[in-house]
C-alpha cells in the first residue's frame, strides 16, 4: 500500500479521502500494510516445507506429489494454489508436510514463523460467500458449511469479487488480522457451489457431518479437486440446442430468388394476395412483408423484395421449406432460385460464448435484419419463461419459486448466468434481462 495521506484521495478509487474511507477504523491502514508481509511469509514458509520435505522425508514427499488435487497442465497455472495444498492439505490422515516440517524444524523457526504455521494449520479449507464487499480493504466472507463469518483483508478480492459469490481457500486469523491463503483463483455461484458440496458430503458410504473438521487432511484434498473439476466445467459449459416455438433447431435460413426488375410490380401483387402476408412500411426502397401464424401471431419468416432480387429468410430449415413453398409456386417462372445460405445459431453462440465455431461455418451475416431476428427468437422464448415449470425448481414456475428462499436463489443465478451469456452478444442482440427480473418482481 503507498505512502498516502490522511485528507489524500483513497487509491481504492472510491473518490472519498483516505481518512474517511481505506483507513477508517484504528487499524485500517495497518491492516493492510501488513497483509503483504503476511503472503510472503506464507510463501517462504510453503518454499522451505518442500525443500526439507525432498530431502528429510522423500517417500513421503514422493506420495504427496502424486495425491496433487490439480494435475496436467493446469498445475503449472496455479503454482501458488498447489504449493500450499501439498504442504498443508494433502496428507496422510490429518498429518501433512506441515505437521512433520513444525515438528522437525520448529525449535529453529522463528517465533512468528511457528506461529503463522500454527494459524494455519488450525485454519481449515473452507467455501466462503462473498456477503459483503469493502471496496479497497477487503470482503465480509461466510462459511456455507460451518456458518462461521469473517472480515478478511484482501483488497484484490474487494476490486474483483462479486457479493454471493464462493470461492474456495483458507481464512487464516493471524495477530487479528484474517487473510486468504491457498484460496482457488475461480470462484462459483452459490448453485453451483452447493452442488460441489452436496456431491462431497453424500459420499456411497453415507452422508458427513458439517464441520470444520471435515475439511482438514485428506477430505480437504478431495474438496479443492472437486472444486478445481466443477471450475473447469464452469468455464466450459454444455449449451443447449436452441430451438424456436415449433421445436425446429435454430438455423438461419436465407433464400434468395432473382427477378427481372420488369416484373416487380407483378411479384409484389401475388405477394401481397397470400394468406397470412402482413406488408410493413418501409422507406429503404424495398417492399417488406412478415409471414404470421395466426393463432397465436407468431411470426414465421420475412419476405423483403428489393430492385432485382426477393430474399426469404426464417430461423430454421423447416420454416424455410414452408416458406418458399408458399411463395414460389405463386410466382413460377417470374423468379429463379438461387443456392440457400444457412447460419447454425447454435455455432453463433457457442462462438460468443468462447468455445470456437466448426472451421465451416461462416459467421460473417450479420446486421439488423439479422439482429432483429435473434432478438426477436430470444424475446419469444424468455416471455414464457416466469412461468414455464422447471425440472431444477421440482416442476415450479420461477415465479411460484420466487416463494421459497433456495429456490429464489436458483433462480437468481439463473437470471445472473443469462446476463452474464448476453454480453458476449453485439448490442442489437442482447436480450434485457431486467424483462425477466420485473416480471418476478425483483
Amino acid at each position: 500500500m503507498p505512502d498516502v495521506g490522511r485528507n489524500q484521495p483513497c487509491p481504492c478509487g472510491s473518490g472519498k479521502k483516505y481518512k474517511r474511507c481505506c483507513l477508517a477504523g484504528t487499524d485500517g491502514g495497518a491492516a493492510l500494510a501488513k497483509t503483504p508481509r503476511l503472503h510472503a511469509l506464507d510463501r517462504e514458509l510453503m518454499t522451505a516445507i518442500h525443500r526439507w520435505a525432498e530431502h528429510a522425508e522423500p517417500d513421503i514427499y514422493e506420495w504427496t506429489l502424486g495425491m496433487n488435487p490439480i494435475t496436467g497442465e493446469d498445475n503449472r497455472v496455479f503454482d501458488d494454489v498447489t504449493e500450499s495444498a501439498l504442504a498443508t492439505v494433502t496428507g496422510q490422515g490429518d498429518v501433512t508436510l506441515a505437521h512433520r516440517f513444525l515438528a522437525a524444524r520448529g525449535p529453529r523457526l522463528l517465533a512468528h514463523e511457528v506461529e503463522w504455521l500454527g494459524a494455519l494449520l488450525e485454519a481449515w479449507l473452507g467455501l466462503w460467500e462473498v456477503t459483503e464487499i469493502r471496496p479497497g480493504r477487503g470482503v465480509q466472507v461466510r462459511d456455507i458449511v460451518s456458518g462461521e463469518v469473517r472480515e478478511v483483508i484482501d483488497v484484490g478480492l474487494a476490486g474483483s469479487g462479486r457479493k454471493r459469490s464462493i470461492v474456495c481457500g483458507r481464512v487464516v486469523t493471524f495477530e487479528g488480522l484474517s487473510v486468504f491463503v491457498c484460496i482457488h483463483p475461480h470462484a462459483l455461484r452459490p448453485s453451483q457451489a452447493d452442488a460441489v458440496l452436496d456431491a462431497f458430503l453424500l459420499p456411497e458410504d453415507g452422508p458427513l457431518p458439517h464441520a470444520p473438521e471435515l475439511l482438514r487432511g485428506e477430505n480437504a484434498n478431495e474438496l479443492l479437486r472437486c472444486w478445481h473439476d466443477a471450475c473447469v466445467a464452469a468455464a466450459n459449459p454444455e449449451l443447449p440446442r436452441l430451438t424456436n416455438r415449433d421445436g425446429d433447431e435454430m438455423q438461419e435460413t436465407i433464400d434468395r430468388l432473382s427477378f427481372e426488375v420488369p416484373d416487380r410490380a407483378e411479384i409484389i401483387l401475388a405477394l401481397q394476395r397470400l394468406d397470412d402476408f402482413v406488408t410493413d412500411d418501409s422507406d429503404d426502397g424495398q417492399v417488406h412483408m412478415t409471414l404470421v401464424r395466426p393463432k397465436d401471431k407468431t411470426v414465421l419468416g420475412s419476405v423483403r423484395v428489393g430492385k432485382a432480387a426477393l430474399t426469404l429468410e426464417t430461423n430454421s430449415e423447416a420454416r424455410g421449406d414452408a416458406l418458399l413453398g408458399r411463395v414460389q409456386p405463386v410466382l413460377g417462372s417470374l423468379v429463379t432460385l438461387g443456392e440457400r445460405h444457412r447460419l447454425d445459431v447454435q455455432d453463433m453462440v457457442a462462438s460468443r460464448m468462447g468455445s470456437p465455431a466448426p472451421a465451416d461455418v461462416d459467421l460473417a451475416p450479420q446486421g439488423p435484419e439479422i439482429d432483429a431476428m435473434l432478438l426477436q427468437f430470444k424475446t419469444e422464448q424468455y416471455a414464457t419463461w416466469p412461468d414455464t415449470p422447471l425440472p431444477m425448481l421440482g416442476g415450479k414456475t420461477p415465479r411460484e419459486g420466487m416463494d421459497e428462499p433456495r429456490m429464489k436463489r436458483l433462480i437468481l443465478d439463473t437470471l445472473e448466468d443469462i446476463a452474464s451469456a448476453e454480453q458476449h452478444f453485439p448490442e442489437g442482440q442482447r436480450y434485457d434481462v431486467g424483462i425477466l427480473r420485473r416480471a418476478l418482481g425483483i
